[in-house]
Parts: C-alpha cells; structure tokens; sequence
C-alpha cells in the first residue's frame, strides 16, 4: 500500500516519530505540552502492515510501542485510522465522521457522466471560461490559513507544504485572475483532498468543481486508486454535500483515544470539557508543539 501518509519524504518532511518492525510501520507526532508528552496521527495513519507478519512479530511489534510509551512518559494517544487500511490494531476504537472517497476506475468521460445534474451543468456551464492550471498561487493559497489545518500553521509552513514532492496544488484562473485553488497530497495508490480556498467569484463559477474534476484527469492517468475527499466540519452540512456528490463510496473514520497516565491526564483535563481529545490541546497547533517539527520550518 503506497499512501502519502506512510511515505518516506512525508514522514521526513515532518520528521515524525515511527515504530517500525520488518512487517509494522506506525508513524505520529510526539507533542510536548508544557512538559507532558503525547501521541498524535498526523492526517490519516495508525499501523501500515508492509508484510505477512506472524503472531510473534505482532507481538514484538505492541513490545516495541509499550517501551516508548513507558520511556517517554506518555500521557496519551490518538490514532486517527488511515481509511483505506483492512486492519485496525488498537482498543478503544469509536466511528466518527463521515469520509468520502472517488474510486479511480472509469475514464474521466465517464466519471463525468455518472456525476449529479447539477454538478454536471455546472461543469458545462463554465469549463470554457476557466483554466485549471498546475500553479500555486500563493496569494490566494494563503487564504487557507483563515481555517484550521494540521499540516501547516503560518505562511513559511505553507509554503514550504505547497512545494513538497507529495502535495499538488491546482488553481482555477480567469483570464490572469486566480479565483481558486485547491492543495492535494498524493502517492503511488491513494490520494487526498487536502485544503480549498476559492474567491466569491470563484464561488460563482464554480471553480472547485472544475479543479476536482482535474484533479481526477491527474489521478486517472497516475494510475491511482482512490482520492479521498474527507468529510465537513460537521456530518450533514454543506461541505459535506459538496464532497459527497463527487464521490462514489462512504465509510466512518475510526479513531483510538488511549489514555496512559490516568493521573497526569486527569490533572491536565481538569475543570476542560472539549469534545476533543485530548481536551487540552484544543486550540493549539499540535505541530508546533511536536518534537523535532518546528525545525523544519
């Protein structure tokens, strides 16, 4: 399975920490609060399992997480499961939100035709105005900093996100105006829908849809599997109705939330009611407070 994700220039671009047999590969974020160590997903991950493994490499495998975890004092840790991984190891496993995914499979042509009517006369309507381009514009890319994102935090980090070898950016431009631009990650098999911003004129032409729609051309001729699209910032509303016009499958994300220090968690948590886990980290930027990430910017 070749997933951004789990790939080697998005792992040292973070510099994420990893626990790693022959057959397991688990990647995350290690994050410093004030002293107080904890295990993050960054994106969609948990255990890639990279071969036919047997009980005993299992086994060494939860041996090797149950020392860090012990060594480095930690407090916590969530596992934000990758979609398109069969097996999902660890306890405390909850449904969450909604994921959309577009399965690569027909021509463009025919992805086209199976779209919604609505979708379909839109696309129509202003393809011969637009031009999708594979250009970042950062003046309009930097709009996305108006919207939480975890994987990048201020305009160096942007930046530098936008020009690494597994992001994409495509931007909808009319005439010499920028109205649109999209930020994707991709790999040899899956890819994802990252980060949108689009101008009230873009808004207008409809120009995301003309930039997914793209951005499936690129898939299908890379050969790619599945984009995923992810869900909205809350099940049912209109982020989410956009996304799931465009896919042809959903399924739940699955989280872990694990607390291993009960004592320091509960002093931490005190007197905080956050539907967030865990709640203290809330409003920070777990990036910044990652080990080791900081120097990458």
């Amino acid at each position: 399975m070749k997933d951004p994700f789990f790939c080697k220039n998005f792992l040292n671009f973070y510099k994420l920490h990893t626990i790693q047999t022959e057959s397991f590969l688990y990647p995350f974020l290690l994050i410093n609060y004030k002293g107080n160590f904890s295990i993050s997903s960054l994106g969609y991950q948990g255990i890639l399992i990279k071969k036919d493994y047997s009980d005993n490499d299992l086994k060494d495998f939860y041996n090797l997480r149950e020392k860090f975890i012990k060594e480095n004092n930690i407090v916590c840790e969530f596992i934000r499961y990758n979609p398109f991984l069969k097996v999902k190891f660890f306890e405390n496993r909850v449904e969450a939100s909604e994921f959309y995914i577009i399965d690569v499979i027909n021509t463009p042509g025919d992805y086209f035709k199976s779209l919604p009517q609505r979708a379909k006369s839109s696309i129509k309507k202003n393809l011969s105005l637009l031009t999708i381009k594979q250009k970042i514009d950062f003046d309009t890319a930097k709009n996305f900093l108006n919207y939480r994102n975890e994987f990048f935090y201020d305009e160096k980090s942007l930046k530098k996100l936008l020009n690494s070898s597994f992001s994409l950016t495509l931007s909808a431009f009319y005439k010499d105006r920028c109205l649109a631009t999209s930020l994707f990650f991709y790999s040899d098999d899956f890819s994802y829908y990252i980060a949108n911003y689009s101008t009230p004129e873009g808004k207008k032409f409809s120009a995301n849809t003309l930039i997914l729609l793209k951005f499936y051309e690129f898939a299908y001729e890379k050969r790619i599997k599945s984009i995923g699209l992810g869900g909205g910032l809350i099940d049912g509303d209109s982020l989410s109705f956009f996304k799931k016009q465009f896919s042809t499958r959903n399924l739940k994300i699955i989280h872990s939330k694990i607390i291993h220090n009960k004592n320091k968690y509960d002093l931490l948590t005190k007197d905080i009611n956050y539907d967030f886990f865990p709640p203290y980290l809330k409003d920070e930027n777990l990036l910044k407070l990652s080990d080791g990430c900081s120097e990458c910017y």
